[in-house]
């Protein structure tokens, strides 16, 4: 008999871990897919889920998915991809950077995005310094590497082409310590000063992978070269050339790519805007400065026109060749920040959060002692009820009962009730859960389904984005015309 209980405990023991092994390797498959989301450069993982984490790159598609918007995506970035190569000729700084990603994001066993990604608290706290050289390189999912890459073409090409192939490797560099620098420090900022902020659940949740905070940074410091060069030739840029080239053209983009791609990392694509001020003003300062101390020819010197293009004709820090543009100044870094606030905003209103798996956060101790909360009496006939014409169905959704309420009823199986009703502090709280939160509130519907009410935060945002169009409309107005001159 022992024998035969033996063998059966063994068999269930067996057929546990086989569905345990069955569990674990369906909840992988699931993250694994949801880490495949398009542009998901951000995931954000709760501890202890699955305990590694996901893979990346995720798949292209699903099996058996046809033709989709992403294989026009892919279409249209190689064809501005080669359009950028026949006007600007093949640089090697830019080919091997590109050569780079896409041969380290074609490794068959993928990579753990908690091992590689960017994350504050592993950085700072557990000094995995390894993780600054890995997340830059390393995407999401192919349209990711693809909208990355072709962006990083698009502006470093000319950029390469017009700096040098050296100092455009230091750029690329600098750009990419900078712009993850401003996120760790913007996280560290939030974790203490913010603690409730989402950027401080960023500090120990999100892994971030991606090469857009570089590329949105060379977009800031090529659109304010241009604008330096049409100075130079005298020649007043248009609003529409400042939005779509100049040194606003990276905002539109942003908010354009994250109406499309709600889970891409917000923060990490504002800090990239802010390295591409960062280095203009930077370099700006330095060279005024080494100017100053009449150190060498720092502040660019006479440039020169070399294939239809002006160049810088220094090699100091102002060879950007935006050390001439006569737009810098308070006028424009506020117009930067109150795009990345109308940014931020907008991306927080109308998009909704990032992409997310929630769990309880363990990073401090919870009281589990239950007390009875002090609040007040809900006046159940404010509840949207009232115009409910049916009594039965009236008091179901209020949570009451009048059987119950009366003494002398018994339930089916003839046990005679105390006339509490329901809930027995209903009186007590004017209440159960049921009238707390009803399901069905005909009282509070609109008349008519045409009409919408922003409501206070809806009316915040509106006014908040009227006052970033109307100082942006300031700022072009006096840029272009006789009044910044």
């Amino acid at each position: 008999m022992s024998d035969v209980d033996d063998s059966l405990i063994g068999a269930l023991a067996r057929a546990g871990v086989e569905a345990a092994k069955l569990v674990r390797k369906s909840a992988e498959e699931a993250a694994a897919e949801l880490s495949g989301a398009l542009g998901a450069d951000q995931i954000k993982l709760p501890a202890g889920l699955l305990g590694r984490g996901p893979m990346i790159p995720g798949p292209y598609k699903r099996p058996g998915q046809g033709i989709t918007w992403q294989d026009g995506y892919m279409a249209s970035c190689a064809l501005s991809v080669a359009r950028a190569v026949q006007q600007h000729d093949l640089q090697p700084v830019t080919a091997l950077a590109v050569g780079a990603q896409a041969l380290l994001h074609a490794r068959p066993q993928g990579y753990r995005l908690t091992e590689v990604g960017l994350n504050a608290h592993r950085v700072l706290d557990r000094r995995e310094w390894r993780r600054l050289a890995t997340a830059p390189v390393l995407h999401a999912d192919l349209p990711h590497l693809a909208s990355n890459c072709t962006g990083l073409v698009l502006e470093g090409l000319p950029l390469e082409r017009r700096l040098g192939s050296v100092r455009f490797a230091a750029l690329l560099g600098s750009c990419a310590l900078l712009s993850q620098g401003l996120y760790l420090l913007s996280a560290r900022l939030a974790r203490d000063w913010l603690p409730r902020s989402s950027m401080a659940d960023h500090y120990f949740r999100s892994y971030a992978v991606g090469f857009s905070a570089v590329a949105l940074a060379l977009k800031v410091i090529a659109g304010y070269m241009r604008e330096a060069d049409l100075a130079a030739a005298r020649v007043a840029p248009s609003e529409e050339f400042l939005l779509t080239a100049g040194r606003l053209s990276a905002w539109p983009a942003l908010l354009l790519s994250h109406y499309l791609l709600p889970a891409a990392s917000l923060p990490g694509h504002l800090c990239g805007i802010a390295t591409g001020v960062l280095h203009v003003y930077g370099g700006r300062a330095l060279g005024w400065l080494m100017a100053r101390l009449r150190l060498g020819n720092a502040g660019g010197g006479r440039r020169r026109l070399q294939g239809g293009r002006l160049l810088p004709g220094g090699r100091g820090p102002a060879g950007l060749g935006a050390f001439g543009h006569p737009g810098l100044g308070w006028m424009d870094l506020g117009s930067h920040l109150l795009l990345g606030a109308g940014t931020a905003l907008s991306a927080k209103t109308a998009m909704g959060g990032s992409l997310k798996v929630q769990a309880p956060s363990s990073r401090k101790s919870v009281n589990t002692v239950v007390v009875a909360s002090s609040g007040k009496k809900i006046d159940i006939s404010k509840q949207g009820l009232n115009s409910i014409e049916n009594e039965t169905v009236k008091l179901n959704l209020m949570g009451r009962s009048k059987t119950m309420e009366s003494k002398g009823w018994v339930d089916p199986q003839g046990r005679k009730g105390k006339g509490y009703g329901v809930y027995r502090f209903a009186n007590k709280y004017g209440a159960n859960v049921d009238g707390y939160s009803p399901i069905y509130t005909p009282d509070t519907w609109s008349e008519s389904g045409d009409s919408y009410k922003l409501g206070t935060k809806g009316l915040i945002a509106w006014a908040g984005l009227i006052v970033v169009l109307l100082g942006v409309g300031i700022n072009l107005v006096i840029s272009t015309s006789a009044l910044g001159q």
